[in-house]
């Protein structure tokens, strides 16, 4: 049951930057918009790289730690841990893919997204 909370947990956190539910600071966006909208689109560009940015290094970690636990397995189940483990990069390419699926529903597409 733990490492379905764990999996929940990657692949929920991935859906949440696609519906566009991901934590962000709206009062420091908002006053940043009002001043300057070239600001704010500056900082939403920003935000999203930021994100890819831990995106990658999940995944990139994540798939160093279930190459390297493949061949343990958990005591109870008798699952491997990769398998466990697997759930960090699955989430990181997801997130990387659904944060460049917001950069191009914003500039290229140019649709009003709501922060």
């Amino acid at each position: 049951m733990r490492y379905l909370y764990v999996w929940l947990t990657m692949i929920g956190a991935s859906l949440a930057v696609r519906r566009k539910q991901f934590v962000t600071i709206e009062a420091v966006y908002n006053i940043i918009n009002k001043k300057s909208p070239v600001a704010g689109k500056i900082l939403t560009v920003v935000a999203i790289i930021m994100q890819v940015s831990f995106f990658i290094v999940l995944a990139i970690y994540g798939q160093q730690l279930a190459a390297k636990n493949m061949a343990a397995e958990s005591p109870a189940m008798g699952l491997s841990m990769g398998i466990a483990y697997l759930a960090l990069p699955l989430g990181g390419y997801l997130g990387c893919i659904y944060c460049l699926f917001e950069l191009y529903d914003r500039f290229v597409k140019k649709e009003e997204v709501t922060q």
